[in-house]
């Protein structure tokens, strides 16, 4: 049986009340990459492949011809120990057919559970293993402890074991490797993060439009425009907030315009920030509708009237050579109705209230 070609680098024994603890063990080998000096002696990768679980039929009798060439071509035998394959007569006897074939120092007992030599229910060492000790005290082998060392550690050791190498060495591998996947990961799950973040969360954009302080009449078709789609103003001093703007917008710019009676048009280009919520403050400009009043000055036969002195609110001014006055008021001066007075030596005082805007009035005064 010695000169049998080996095909598997592992055979996992184990009681089928384990068959979850074989199952993960068998993918940590298969999964586990050789170090770049170590190749496969069975295939041509760089992974501890094929390693074979046993799935018969445990209450079975004999070990089929199958099990007994599977474990014929495996160079080592893992036993999964644990009370309950201690009272495994299957796995006893996978155990004694490798023992038979002088294998014994290619038996790495896994223990998951129990105690060696303990005896009666916390017993984890299977009875031909038992049995062969205590017939061979000198090859006694050295069972790897979940429970002492973890999980990851007690899989390391079983790999150190097979490959024959430090297991210091390959911890340290380990280590270095699984530190690596996690920033790979780390940046892989960022990255999706990101991508979702950017593409898929939305953007909750609000405008808040102010309006100077004034006593003119409010505009009643104002006109918000943002990348072309119209949102209609019933007050222009208001916050408009647009739920869900595309997230894929994020760093983009948007284009937000505003249009209505007596304010000037307002055309500016937003950049979308990478946050989900947004304040754009936009304050509205009046035009000079109303911030304007003027007209020309004349007797009754039409003859322009000069330095005629015209009183608007708390503003002053002259009519030029061609009886023409101006004046401007500022947007919190502005009003709807202005009360105008005109006076000069030798001519009749106008006093009236004019509606603003009032760019073309024409006055005539009386002489006395």
């Amino acid at each position: 049986m010695q000169s049998v070609e080996k095909h598997n680098y592992a055979f996992i024994s184990y009681s089928h009340q384990d068959a979850q603890m074989a199952k993960w063990l068998q993918r940590k080998l298969e999964s586990f990459k050789l170090p770049t000096e170590i190749h496969n002696e069975f295939e041509d990768s760089r992974y501890l492949r094929p390693v074979i679980r046993d799935k018969t039929d445990f209450d079975s009798g004999i070990l089929s011809d199958s099990i007994v060439g599977h474990l014929a071509q495996s160079k080592f035998l893992i036993v999964i120990c644990s009370p309950h394959s201690a009272q495994s007569d299957w796995v006893s006897r996978e155990i004694r057919t490798f023992i038979d074939w002088g294998r014994i120092e290619y038996i790495i007992p896994y223990i998951v559970a129990g105690e060696p030599n303990a005896g009666g229910g916390k017993e984890c060492l299977p009875k031909s293993l038992i049995d062969h000790v205590a017939a061979h005290p000198d090859e006694e082998l050295l069972g790897i402890s979940v429970a002492e060392v973890g999980r990851e550690k007690a899989f390391i050791r079983v790999v150190s074991r097979m490959l024959g190498v430090s297991f210091d060495e390959l911890w340290k591998r380990h280590k270095r490797e699984r530190h690596r996947r996690l920033g790979f990961t780390a940046v892989g799950t960022l990255l999706v993060s990101l991508f979702f973040y950017t593409g898929a969360v939305p953007v909750s954009l609000t405008i808040s439009l102010h309006d100077s302080k004034h006593k003119l009449p409010m505009a009643k078709n104002g006109l918000l425009m943002i990348n072309g789609a119209e949102y209609p103003l019933n007050s222009l001093d208001t916050t408009i907030t647009i739920q869900d703007y595309p997230g894929y917008y994020r760093g983009q710019s948007v284009e937000v315009a505003f249009k209505a009676d007596y304010y000037e048009i307002l055309s500016m280009n937003e950049r979308i920030t990478f946050g989900t919520k947004q304040l754009l403050e936009i304050c509205l400009k009046r035009d000079s509708t109303f911030a304007i009043f003027s007209g020309t000055i004349t007797d009754e036969n039409e003859v322009p009237i000069q330095g005629a002195r015209v009183t608007i609110d708390n503003k002053e001014t002259l009519s030029n050579a061609d009886g023409f006055f101006l004046i401007t008021f500022s947007v919190d001066e502005q009003s709807e109705f202005k009360p105008i007075k005109i006076t000069k030596p030798n001519y009749h005082d106008i006093s009236r209230e004019d509606e603003c805007p009032s760019n073309n009035l024409k006055y005539i005064m009386h002489m006395k």
